[in-house]
């Protein structure tokens, strides 16, 4: 409902214009489920739809916890490939799936130029893999490998022992993605990273989902030979 939404204002750090979008509000967020991969369900509004911040006046797009974390030698290659391409327009409506698929692709384009964590990158393809997922749309599968591919980047290039609770998520998703892809032998092995890290005891949610779903990968691993 439009009532639900309500306008936030942003300074983008690439081009210091100043512009409105819609986000959820709090009270009407309405968690209805979560998926095996902790993909949210809602009714009414759903608030992944409003988590891409795009600057309706150079194109530079970015989820909102990273929005202004741009790092400054980062904005002049941004300015080339994404300020010099840019059809001025807005996302400050109201967004449809459609719409907000598109807002997390431009904050894939805007990623790589601006060199962002391989973590985030990850984050976002999966959240674009649920976006088509809700769609009943093949490309759910596209944008899980292209998950799989930052997260394992993330993992093995990425420092993140100052951050074990994104660390352990990563370690999951990893897991629940090569099994939704098929992968059940990798996905067995990533479960096993997950309930075997040192933190796992602070994230009682997590362990409990990897060892149901390391028993599910175990059973369609064998079912699968």
């Amino acid at each position: 409902m439009i009532t639900d939404l309500y306008d936030r204002e942003y300074a983008c750090p690439v081009c210091d214009h100043v512009f409105s979008t819609k986000k959820v509000r709090r009270s009407a967020i309405r968690l209805e489920s979560r998926e095996s991969d902790f993909k949210p369900n809602y009714s009414g509004e759903n608030p992944l739809h409003y988590m891409v911040c795009v600057c309706p006046n150079c194109g530079y797009s970015s989820l909102e916890s990273e929005f202004n974390n741009i790092e400054k030698s980062s904005i002049t290659n941004v300015r080339m490939k994404i300020r010099s391409n840019w059809i001025k327009r807005s996302f400050g409506d109201v967004r449809d799936t459609d719409i907000a698929i598109e807002t997390y692709k431009l904050a894939l384009v805007s990623g790589q130029a601006s060199s962002l964590k391989f973590s985030m990158m990850g984050l976002i393809s999966l959240r674009l893999a649920w976006l088509y997922r809700d769609k009943n749309s093949d490309e759910e599968l596209r944008y899980l490998s292209l998950a799989k591919v930052y997260y394992e980047k993330a993992y093995n290039e990425e420092y993140l022992d100052d951050n074990p609770d994104n660390e352990i998520q990563i370690l999951f998703s990893l897991g629940e993605i090569n099994r939704r892809l098929g992968y059940y032998n990798d996905a067995i092995k990533w479960f096993s990273k997950t309930l075997e890290h040192k933190d796992i005891k602070k994230k009682r949610h997590i362990e409990l989902k990897a060892r149901d779903q390391w028993s599910e990968a175990k059973r369609e691993y064998t079912l699968s030979k």
